[in-house]
């Protein structure tokens, strides 16, 4: 009896399965769909048929589409909202200098639900509606002769992420957005804060130059994620109730929250220095703590694991701490600094009936995680 061939995988799966998985192949890389309908002509047909798996383009100087290329995908994408990442700017041969990459992306942009760009062409966005987009990242702006980027933000109603970087000290104007889930920004100057912050679950400032534009408490009634750096005077204002991680650099240490902050069980802190106890401060701050993460100098953090001995009932959740040495002072700790660190908090698991763990991050620059978001590319200075 000769044996039965084993069902292949569109014979078992239905089609609408398989949509599903082409369409996140195509987010993991955004040739996917060229090369799964190579496989067999049955996933050449339902990969054509999965408009959405031809939604996800990265155009980069590396191996980017060229026009032809570029066009095939978007029309095959029929109706499905786009997902764009643009690299470097950069442009196409010479044969097709009339065809800009924005004078193609504008035909399509009431279609773009998200969009990172690592330079941002003003002009692209002015006198444009996208409402489907969701996300808007921009790295680095091209604005010409303007002082100012005053973005129609009412043009995104449906924005819920956004993330912007400048170079200069140019001004951008937030009137106007819509409730949004995630902020970052880094680094700008800006007159006011948006009026719609209740709704951030995730903020994170770094280098921000608010000039005068806090007055009063701010109810953050949502936000779970929060980092500052570099950010002074705004500190003070928040009340983030609901508050679970925060991180933020040593000038800003100086400042505290107008209460303190139970929910919050992950610390992380920057170039801090020695001149308080740091043990009794975190649990006046942060009582609740289950993880902790400092970079400093390794004098610095010696004195920090020091007065957690010390102060053995202060943070009773603590779980985790992990030390870094400053970028200022190299990617590694003197000798036998790690393990006068070790010895510290067996001293300090002694005296609490607890297992602390301590965690060494070497050779990498400090960064922070923000709702799933990792942004090391972003030194801390």
């Amino acid at each position: 009896m000769n044996p039965v061939a084993p069902p292949v995988i569109h014979e078992v799966l239905p089609s609408e399965i398989l949509e599903l998985v082409f369409e996140d192949h195509a987010k993991l890389e955004w040739r996917a769909p060229a090369i799964d309908g190579l496989v067999c002509r049955r996933w050449r047909q339902i990969v054509l048929d999965t408009s959405r798996a031809w939604a996800y383009l990265e155009i980069c100087n590396g191996e980017r589409p060229n026009i032809s290329d570029l066009l095939l995908w978007l029309d095959r994408s029929r109706h499905a909202p786009l997902h764009i990442r643009v690299g470097v700017n950069f442009t196409f041969d010479s044969s097709t200098k009339d065809k800009t990459l924005y004078s193609i992306l504008s035909d399509y942009h009431i279609r773009i639900a998200s969009l990172r760009m690592r330079l941002g062409e003003f002009s692209f966005f002015e006198r444009r509606d996208f409402p489907c987009m969701r996300l808007l990242e921009v790295h680095h702006w091209s604005w010409g002769d303007s002082y100012s980027l005053p973005v129609r933000w009412g043009a995104m109603p449906d924005l819920r992420s956004l993330r912007l970087g400048i170079t200069s000290g140019l001004e951008m104007l937030l009137d106007g957005l819509p409730p949004l889930k995630t902020l970052f920004l880094y680094p700008h100057r800006c007159t006011s804060l948006f009026r719609n912050y209740s709704s951030l679950v995730a903020l994170m400032l770094h280098t921000i130059n608010l000039v005068d534009a806090i007055s009063g408490s701010m109810d953050f009634s949502s936000l779970t994620h929060l980092a500052l750096f570099d950010v002074q005077g705004l500190k003070p204002h928040i009340n983030a109730p609901c508050l679970v991680t925060y991180h933020e650099s040593g000038c800003t240490v100086t400042e505290s929250f107008s209460t303190p902050i139970p929910s919050l069980i992950e610390y992380g802190v920057y170039d801090m220095d020695p001149s308080h106890s740091a043990a009794t401060w975190w649990h006046h701050s942060f009582p609740n703590i289950q993880k902790l993460s400092i970079t400093a100098h390794l004098h610095v953090l010696i004195s920090h694991l020091h007065s957690l001995v010390l102060h053995p009932h202060s943070l009773p959740a603590l779980q985790m701490i992990n030390a870094s040495p400053s970028l200022r002072w190299g990617a590694e700790f003197a000798k036998g600094g790690q393990e006068t660190m070790e010895s510290l908090i067996q001293e300090r698991n002694k005296a609490c009936l607890r297992d602390i763990v301590l965690r060494f991050e070497l050779g990498q620059p400090a960064h922070v995680r923000v709702s799933s978001m990792d942004v090391r590319h972003y030194p801390i200075r």
